[in-house]
């Protein structure tokens, strides 16, 4: 799992990362691997009956905080989390979504 913390605050989760870069010469983002990436992919992605899959239209496109900078997005950083179970008192006391996230990944 993988935070994705934008201005010091984590604006999504990620189960794994889809790599991204930019492809100058037809101005086209192309999937690649973590090594060659500038990019992340965020958002759902959709798998038909038949096996296809697509990125749902709300999907969003980061830069990579580390790599070279990816078209024009935004910059984040990525932080590779585990998570950690937290008792019922620290999910009483939670009161945002950074607070859950920092209670279960570095247990409370």
């Amino acid at each position: 799992m993988y935070q994705i913390i934008k201005n010091g605050e984590v604006v999504e989760l990620q189960e794994k990362l889809s790599w991204v870069k930019h492809q100058a010469k037809n101005d086209i983002l192309i999937s690649c691997s973590e090594e060659d990436g500038q990019g992340i992919l965020c958002g759902s992605n959709v798998v038909d009956e038949e096996g296809n899959s697509a990125w749902q239209a709300n999907s969003v496109i980061y830069s990579v905080v580390g790599k070279p900078q990816c078209k024009d997005f935004e910059y984040v950083e990525v932080n590779e989390i585990k998570w950690y179970p937290i008792s019922t008192q620290q999910s009483s006391d939670i009161k945002d979504l950074n607070e859950a996230i920092s209670a279960i990944t570095f247990g409370g």
